[in-house]
């Protein structure tokens, strides 16, 4: 069920002090952008302490350090980055007994976003077969998928000994662009569940050695974090959020990757899609 937060309005520009709204450091992962200083009474009573970090990058070269060059071929070929979503979306796909063929055909087709469980996802065979074609053959599907997802556990912070594990739902989305294609769109802010839990984003820009905004989600990071949701699940933000607060990850080779805690940040598909698809965590 969606449910909208929208009891008072959030402040527009001409509201805020420059004292409550904090810069970030302008660094070339980020196009710069303002703390959101969230209201008094939509603040957790709970957890008064502003919020200490927000948005994290991680590399494919990172997370995967022993595939020597994975991160390059990512970065300058197309059709590996294509090969990886075709294979995974038949590794994930799983037909639904009760529709007909020709539903579930048209519910894997490759134009339609796709979501599956990557904690029950096995040895995902095809994408194997890509990595051996590829001369990644000491990476398997399944150990590719699961130290991705593995990341939503404590947000890549404490390796392999977490002192905190954080919820996860085990969904993983595979979102396509509009059917329109690639287009402008408003910015729809919302959390998807608005509870403290990771979100992890591959992404797959549209073109080889890539660098800019347009792939990741753009996000909104706030200073205070709000109430959990009575019942888990979208919470939508209706008011508009002044263009000052909206920061737009930046996607390069090394930064492949972005690692979030839904609670902190509002986002929103960004508002002209600069990728041919991207994967999410939960």
């Amino acid at each position: 069920m969606k449910r909208r937060r929208s009891e008072t309005p959030f402040p527009q520009p001409s509201e805020i002090s420059p004292s409550s709204a904090v810069s970030m450091d302008a660094t070339p992962a980020f196009f710069e952008a303002k703390v959101f200083p969230m209201p008094l009474n939509l603040q957790d009573s709970t957890k008064t302490d502003p919020i200490a970090s927000h948005l994290e990058y991680w590399s494919l070269d990172e997370l995967f350090p022993e595939v020597i060059g994975l991160g390059d071929v990512f970065d300058s070929d197309e059709k590996f980055r294509a090969c990886i979503r075709t294979a995974a979306r038949a590794d994930f796909f799983v037909p639904d007994p009760r529709l007909s063929a020709e539903a579930n055909r048209m519910l894997s087709d490759s134009g339609s976003s796709l979501e599956g469980n990557w904690k029950q996802c096995g040895q995902c065979p095809n994408l194997a077969e890509v990595f051996r074609a590829y001369g990644f053959s000491a990476l398997t599907g399944g150990a590719f998928i699961q130290r991705l997802g593995q990341l939503c556990t404590d947000g890549g912070r404490a390796g392999s000994f977490p002192s905190v594990v954080y919820p996860t739902t085990g969904s993983w989305l595979d979102i396509v662009n509009p059917a329109s294609g690639r287009s402008r769109s408003n910015h729809a802010w919302h959390q998807d569940s608005g509870l403290e839990q990771y979100t992890v984003m591959l992404g797959f820009p549209i073109r080889d050695h890539y660098s800019g905004v347009g792939v990741f989600s753009h996000a909104v990071k706030l200073s205070h974090v709000m109430p959990p949701p009575e019942v888990p699940g979208p919470v939508i933000i209706d008011d508009p959020i002044p263009d000052e607060f909206v920061f737009k990850p930046v996607y390069r080779k090394g930064q492949e990757i972005i690692v979030y805690k839904d609670c902190d940040h509002f986002h929103s598909a960004p508002n002209e899609f600069i990728r041919e698809g991207i994967w999410r965590f939960m």
